[in-house]
């Protein structure tokens, strides 16, 4: 049952990344605006991991990115960085490593509920959690190159959602 699942939401996902819009958003990686290609965010990845070097123990501070990554830019970028295009290296940068092992207790307590809450009798329980937790894990694929728990919106969904596995 479960690995028919899983292979379901694969078949759907592939068809869901082959439509247009999916294609042409992947497209504007190689364009050649800075803040949208590929090459722009891996400049700004290499000056965060400076950066991280340079404060690895505190971090610069919850929500300094801003103010403090400027001496880290790499020479040659047009515009400065008001994120660093990848969540999990500016949560290092602004809080240091520590947060690293928090974050991944979350995620192993977040799963193991999930998880365990799959073995529940109601069909229902068992499609929104699963429902939920692969929500939960497109945002956390998504945060690799975006700021995508910096958004309002996406910060309340992303909980919603840990919530509803959680309760």
């Amino acid at each position: 049952m479960f690995l028919t699942i899983v292979v379901g939401m694969a078949v759907v996902g592939t068809i869901l990344l082959a439509s247009t819009p999916v294609v042409q958003r992947l497209n504007t990686l190689i364009k050649n605006d800075a803040a949208e290609n590929l090459v722009g965010r891996l400049r700004m990845w290499k000056g965060t991991r400076r950066m991280i070097a340079d404060h690895v123990l505190t971090g610069t501070g919850p929500g300094t990115f801003t103010e403090a990554y400027p001496a880290y830019q790499e020479p040659g970028v047009a515009m400065l960085a008001v994120y660093a295009h990848n969540d999990y290296l500016q949560f290092i940068a602004d809080n240091g490593v520590f947060i690293i092992p928090v974050m991944a207790w979350l995620l192993f307590l977040f799963f193991r509920t999930g998880f365990a809450k799959m073995n529940n009798r109601s069909r229902q329980i068992r499609g929104i959690t699963l429902g939920a937790m692969g929500a939960v894990v497109a945002i956390l694929i998504h945060s690799f190159s975006d700021f995508n728990l910096h958004i309002p919106a996406n910060a309340v969904l992303f909980t919603v959602l840990t919530a509803i596995v959680i309760d």
